[in-house]
């Protein structure tokens, strides 16, 4: 379990990473081509050009298929540790957080490949491509919301979990209870959405360190204690 637990670790930890890059590109990177805020997102005349033009903007409409990747990591190694005391509430957040990945891959598979082919489409045929944007937009958003939504509810049941059989740090399941509401607030009312980013980063470089950490401590102190213990008298 150390070794999955550290690996949780790092996955929570590239996530938060992640995460972060997104949160840059949303900041710095689109407004300089434009894309401002949510009014430009829903303007194809807007942003398809700008996606057309910088070849850079591929790796915010990607970046979801890692997250996907590095959240599941993450699912996984906290499904094995609560899993020492095997309930509903267990396996209610292990499916539910497999949902979340689901959703988080598809909307980034969705982004990287719709995005680009919208894109070329544009510069050929404004009319038909702006026609085909705002369809697809309500696609992209319906997965994106249940991506949010998804994940906050995950983070709920795993810290209400893992707070029941002290599977997490104390205040670290707190904490991942209220972020996990706020994502639920987030994906209902968009504008909490940045906020919810934010916690998110906390929240999994929090578990992250914590995971490293805890299995640092015990690679280190685990020889010790054998040579000790078998120390002649």
């Amino acid at each position: 379990m150390n070794k999955q637990q550290n690996t949780g670790g790092v996955a929570a930890l590239l996530a938060a990473v992640l995460f972060i890059i997104s949160f840059i590109f949303i900041l710095v990177v689109w407004p300089l081509y434009g894309v401002r805020g949510p009014a430009d997102v829903r303007d194809p005349a807007v942003i398809l050009p700008a996606v057309a033009h910088a070849p850079i903007l591929l790796t915010w409409l990607g970046i979801n298929i890692p997250i996907a990747i590095a959240l599941c990591f993450v699912v996984l190694a906290l499904n094995k540790r609560l899993q020492v005391q095997p309930t509903s509430w267990v396996r209610l957040a292990f499916f539910v957080g497999l949902a979340s990945t689901l959703f988080f891959l598809v909307v980034g598979l969705l982004r990287f490949i719709g995005y680009p082919h919208l894109a070329n489409q544009y510069l050929v045929d404004p009319a038909s491509a702006a026609a085909a944007y705002n369809s697809y937009l309500v696609v992209d958003n319906a997965f994106d919301r249940a991506a949010i939504f998804s994940s906050g509810l995950w983070l709920i049941v795993v810290s209400w979990t893992a707070l029941k059989m002290s599977g997490l740090p104390r205040l670290l399941s707190y904490f991942g209870i209220v972020v996990g509401a706020t994502g639920l607030i987030g994906a209902i009312l968009p504008a909490f959405a940045p906020i919810a980013l934010l916690l998110y980063i906390v929240w999994f470089l929090w578990l992250g360190i914590s995971d490293v950490r805890n299995r640092s401590s015990i690679s280190v102190s685990y020889p010790s204690t054998i040579s000790t213990s078998n120390r002649p008298n």
